[in-house]
Formats: C-alpha cells, sequence, structure tokens
C-alpha cells in the first residue's frame, strides 16, 4: 500500500513539474502562455547606469544577468535612450533603434555604369543620396574624340 501510494505522488509530482504555465488560458503552448484580448505585458522597469551594468538588474541565483534577460530601460540611470534591451553576454542591447543612424562612406557610379560603395561598416539594402554634376575640367578636341581628353578628374560623391 505504501509503495502504491508512492508512485501515485511520484506521477502526480511528475506531471506538475513539467507542466507548462499558462495565465488566461487553461491550454498552454509554450513555457509560458500568457493570452488576453485587453492587456498587455509589464516587463520589468529598470534604470540602467551605462550598457556593461550588471549590478541593476539581478537574478534569484546571484550569479549574474543571464544571457537573453529581457528588461525596459527607464533612461533616468545613465543609460539612453530609453526602451527596451536585453542582456548579450556582457552589454545590454537596444532591441529596435528609434533613431536615424547616419554614415559616412564613399558611393562611386564607374563610366561603366558599376557602383562601388565603400567606408561603411556594413552592406546598405538602400541609399538615399543627392547628385551634383560637379566637371573640373573638360577638353573637346576638335574632331570631337573623347580618346584625346587627358585631363581625367573622377566624379564621386561623399556620403
Amino acid at each position: 500500500m505504501k509503495t502504491y501510494f508512492s508512485l501515485i505522488i511520484f506521477g502526480v509530482f511528475t506531471n506538475i513539474l513539467i507542466a507548462q504555465v499558462g495565465i488566461g488560458t487553461t491550454n498552454p503552448q509554450g513555457a509560458l502562455d500568457i493570452s488576453s484580448i485587453n492587456s498587455g505585458v509589464l516587463i520589468p522597469r529598470v534604470a540602467l547606469t551605462g550598457p556593461n551594468d550588471n549590478t541593476t538588474v539581478t537574478i534569484p541565483s546571484g550569479s549574474g544577468v543571464e544571457v537573453s534577460t529581457l528588461i525596459y530601460n527607464d533612461g533616468t540611470g545613465g543609460l539612453q535612450p530609453s526602451g527596451f534591451y536585453y542582456w548579450e553576454s556582457s552589454s545590454w542591447v537596444q532591441f529596435a533603434i528609434t533613431e536615424k543612424q547616419v554614415y559616412i562612406g564613399k558611393f562611386r557610379i564607374t563610366s561603366a555604369g558599376n557602383i562601388n560603395i565603400s567606408r561603411l561598416p556594413f552592406e546598405p539594402k538602400s541609399i538615399d543620396f543627392t547628385a551634383y554634376a560637379n566637371v573640373e575640367n573638360y577638353n573637346l578636341s576638335s574632331d570631337n574624340s573623347i580618346q584625346d581628353n587627358n585631363d581625367i578628374f573622377q566624379n564621386y560623391l561623399e556620403l
């Protein structure tokens, strides 16, 4: 009888240990399933002091910040701008940068029509620019041949 009771208790606790948590649902589809038609999830709001701040946010075991920890930085502790951040190895990374990012690079269109982009830390998907004609020297020979123009000035646009 004692063994039978122990097996029942073991079975109940095993199901509890592998159970999923559902808030607002009786059929959770993941480790944590939150369901609502008129409410949101409130992520912890903290005041990070800097991108490497590993003391403001603590975890129960006290072993440091876990990778993928998600918070909302309210911007009052020193780290700007405010917004959602996650912990990646040794620093906080902002989820989405809302300010416009400006990079300075070089954009050239060759005489063959090839586009060369350099001095950028990434491969751009699109570029917005304004082109201005910049002809510094142009000599046309009497026979209108372009081969006789020895003064070559490459036109390029600095971004």
